[in-house]
């Protein structure tokens, strides 16, 4: 028994979302940046232990 979730139609569709939203500009989030240097020095201070 052969079923398909998804036609080609629908992940073409797909695709083309995912390549529109690529094409965005990244915009900074000053919460998501602290977020990340925190768990970089936190993976630091890991490796160096």
């Amino acid at each position: 028994m052969d079923v398909q979730l998804f036609t080609d139609d629908d992940l073409q569709d797909l695709f083309s979302q995912l390549d529109a939203v690529e094409e965005l500009p990244e915009e900074k989030d000053p919460e998501m940046e602290a977020s990340q240097r925190r768990y970089k020095e936190i993976i630091r201070k890991h490796k160096e232990a």
